[in-house]
Order: C-alpha cells, then sequence, then structure tokens
C-alpha cells in the first residue's frame, strides 16, 4: 500500500551536519511515503534581531514551513485539475 503523504524535511540556514542527516533519511522515507524533498531555507535571517530568542526562530521557521507547504499544495493542485480538466475534455470530444 503506498502512503498518500510526501516527506519534507526542512532546514533554517545552511550547517552541513543537518543536512547530512536528512538527505541519509531519505532512502528511508522513500519506502514508506510518496516522495522525498529536502527544503533548505538559505540565507538564515532575523525577522527582529541577531540575538532574537530561541522560540522567534522557531516562530519564524514555522511560518515559513506553512507558507512552503501551502505553495506546493496549491501547485500539486493546480496541476491535478488541469490534468482532470484535459482529460474530461478528451473523453467528451469522442
Amino acid at each position: 500500500m503506498c502512503a498518500t503523504f510526501a516527506c519534507c524535511p526542512p532546514q533554517d540556514g545552511d550547517a552541513e551536519p543537518v543536512a547530512a542527516v536528512a538527505q541519509a533519511l531519505a532512502p528511508a522515507f522513500l519506502r514508506s511515503a510518496r516522495g522525498f524533498e529536502f527544503w533548505q531555507k538559505t540565507p538564515r535571517v532575523a525577522a527582529l534581531s541577531e540575538k532574537q530568542a530561541g522560540h522567534a526562530w522557531l516562530a519564524q521557521h514555522y511560518k515559513w514551513v506553512q507558507g512552503r507547504a501551502g505553495w506546493e499544495l496549491r501547485c500539486w493542485l493546480r496541476r491535478h485539475t488541469i490534468c482532470q480538466i484535459s482529460a474530461i475534455a478528451c473523453a467528451e470530444g469522442m
């Protein structure tokens, strides 16, 4: 049974050890997920100041991830809808 979700681990910044861990997990996730895509937000820019609290960095990261996930979903829905409309048009034209 194929899963209906894709795994998209996000990283805020460009620390190579963190990216290496995410990339190393890709084969395990691909066995059970629909897809795997590593999201990396660079450069890491503070919304308030470079000395902002940890929860501010976390909130900023969550906002970016939710925006990216929403964008990916809209793109997928747009492609799916176009394909569905094309298929209906072809079937009706026969």
